[in-house]
């Protein structure tokens, strides 16, 4: 029972991450392909966003989070809601599966983190 709370907590969380993706793409940009972060940084309605480097670090911190990769491949690659004003045409760079497995072991590498440190609180407690 206590698995299946904590399966329902992380879909909850999880959820919560992709609802500000969905409604301003934009904001996660470091999470897109290589090719369709320049090519947003190339057009003009862009022109003001934070350096790479300042939104690469809160994207890491969300990636962790979403680490399912299936639901990746899913939603980033496949749905129109999450791909950003002006780079809709990038049909091939936003199907990049490679790229989106890499991101996704990465996330998994963080997830493993977070979890050790979760599981000694747990059990110093």
């Amino acid at each position: 029972m206590i698995l299946f709370i904590q399966c329902i907590v992380g879909c909850l969380l999880f959820t919560l991450i992709l609802i500000p993706a969905a409604k301003n793409p934009v904001k996660y940009l470091s999470m897109y392909p290589n090719g369709v972060q320049k090519a947003v940084r190339g057009l003009p309605q862009y022109q003001n966003l934070p350096s790479a480097k300042s939104s690469k670090m809160s994207a890491t911190v969300i990636q962790g989070l979403a680490f399912i990769i299936v639901i990746d491949w899913l939603l980033f690659c496949q749905k129109k809601q999450f791909r950003i004003a002006g780079t809709e045409h990038m049909d091939k760079e936003y199907k990049n599966y490679f790229y989106h497995f890499k991101v996704f072991l990465k996330g998994i590498v963080l997830g493993l983190v977070v979890s050790f440190i979760v599981a000694i609180i747990i059990y110093l407690i």
